[in-house]
């Protein structure tokens, strides 16, 4: 990304981000583990947002962030405590 013309940047990244989510979507569909959310789409455009969010913010804003195995912890156990279905 950092390679192609900044502007071209924002539609590569929101194409990248689609086509990630329509991944997700689909493997929420055909996986054999329950979900939580009942809007598998909206579910995925939303973790697929927040994680992207908060991992360009600590590339640009908080580099510690990246070091170490915290950060990637901290941002399955959102996926996961989202995904889980209620109990």
């Amino acid at each position: 990304l950092s390679q192609c013309p900044v502007e071209g940047r924002a539609e590569i990244h929101r194409r990248w981000q689609d086509r990630i989510t329509q991944l997700i979507t689909a493997q929420f569909m055909v996986g054999s583990e329950p979900v939580r959310p009942r809007n598998l789409n909206l579910a995925a455009y939303v973790l697929v947002h927040a994680v992207f969010g908060v991992v360009r913010d600590a590339i640009s804003d908080r580099p510690e962030l990246l070091r170490g195995d915290a950060l990637t912890h901290e941002l399955t156990e959102l996926v996961v405590r989202d995904l889980r279905p209620d109990e």
